[in-house]
């Protein structure tokens, strides 16, 4: 059973302190406001789903530019506990230091680049390779080379410590980024801090972490996921709860 607030109104978008610009504008623009020329590219070419031109071509103008959620930082509470974040051809360990601050570090030992870790979440005191056991510490700083002595100064001399990824912190959301250059995480986020106030997410907690696989092209899932056309016939149970009517996808 669902209970509707009487004073919901479908043509209005209230923000949470209930100031500033109350209107459904102020929450998603017009699109032509934003993308003028948005009749030239209305229809999207198949090959931006499945070719691997393009899928290189977002790696390297998406992924490796922007920030990413990688996981929340309730799944990690003491120094020591880390888990791992995939993220395309990269993997990187989200690990809690000593110092409680929490670091997003490549999970490739700077050796022969062999991954540190393999499961998805654990506690360590330190992270040792499995391959020839360098060791470094929870905030990725090398403090062992096996058999040191046996190495050319000359190989060793740039740094040895595992190489970290920009990590930032809202509401309890762990994101990383991979780009030197990237904006400052609240300024990337713009008005979703804004426009998410109401959900109090940093006071949430986890009771279980699912994973749910579908067998489709992650495109089409996602798109899906972010528009509410299909509600009324698929799930019409949804409905006292979404306002398909006056809902903007861009």
């Amino acid at each position: 059973m669902f209970r509707i607030d009487p004073n919901f109104s479908p043509h209005t978008f209230v923000l949470p302190d209930g100031g500033g610009e109350q209107s459904a504008d102020r929450k998603a623009p017009p699109a032509a406001s934003i993308y003028p020329n948005l009749a030239d590219y209305a229809r999207v070419d198949a090959q931006c789903y499945i070719s691997r031109e393009h899928k290189n071509l977002e790696w390297d103008r998406l992924w490796t530019k922007t920030w990413t959620c990688a996981g929340i930082a309730s799944d990690i509470p003491a120094p020591g506990q880390f888990f791992r974040y995939d993220l395309g051809a990269e993997s990187f360990i989200i690990s809690r230091g000593r110092d409680g601050e929490i670091h997003a570090l490549f999970n490739a030992c700077q050796h022969r680049g062999r991954q540190l870790v393999d499961q998805d979440f654990g506690t360590r005191t330190q992270f040792v390779c499995p391959f020839h056991s360098w060791a470094y510490d929870l905030s990725g700083k090398n403090h062992r080379v096996t058999d040191r002595e046996v190495f050319a100064e000359s190989t060793l001399c740039g740094s040895l410590d595992l190489k970290a990824a920009r990590c930032e912190i809202w509401a309890g959301f762990v994101f990383v980024s991979m780009n030197p250059d990237a904006p400052p995480l609240m300024e990337f986020l713009a008005d979703v801090p804004e426009l998410m106030a109401a959900y109090k997410m940093d006071g949430m907690h986890v009771i279980k972490d699912t994973v749910l696989e579908v067998a489709c092209n992650w495109k089409v899932g996602l798109e899906a996921f972010i528009e509410s056309y299909h509600v009324h016939v698929t799930h019409p149970q949804a409905l006292p709860m979404l306002d398909d009517v006056y809902e903007q996808y861009d």
